[in-house]
């Protein structure tokens, strides 16, 4: 078939490496609290989208994905309590030479950063030197300074 002496290609045979279209955003929240990231990604096949948390796989249960006119919808659901870097990795069969596309997001917890833990004091017996050690509520672990 031709359009003014083109040929058509048929839309199945065409490939486009993956993109984002839609980054997560970056948040600043309150420990505990749950946060919602979603990233959209498009491509030729559709790309497979792939969280991380630090670096490392996030566990697809708390993942959700939709699919609409070739563009994958991802959210990822978080209960937070550290902050950390989120990535978002789209990937098709291109990724293997034009890469995977990527975006990130920084989740950090307000009200850490420039409060200063408690300070406690242990006596120790005749002869030993007293150490500060200061108390880490979030996890409950004593800290030596």
């Amino acid at each position: 078939m031709s359009l003014t002496g083109k040929s058509l290609v048929p839309l199945s045979s065409l490939t486009v490496f993956a993109r984002i279209l839609k980054a997560p955003e970056s948040q600043n929240i309150t420990f505990g609290s749950v946060v919602t990231l979603r990233c959209t990604a498009t491509g030729l096949p559709v790309p497979t989208v792939t969280w991380l948390e630090n670096g490392k796989a996030v566990s697809v249960g708390s993942i959700s994905e939709s699919v609409k006119d070739r563009v994958v919808d991802s959210r990822l659901q978080v209960y937070v309590t550290r902050p950390g870097l989120f990535t978002c990795l789209a990937s098709n069969k291109h990724s293997k030479t034009f890469g995977a596309a990527k975006a990130a997001a920084t989740i950090s917890i307000s009200g850490i950063q420039g409060k200063k833990k408690p300070l406690i004091f242990l006596a120790f017996p005749a002869g030993e030197e007293e150490r500060g050690v200061e108390y880490c509520g979030g996890r409950g672990e004593a800290l030596e300074s």
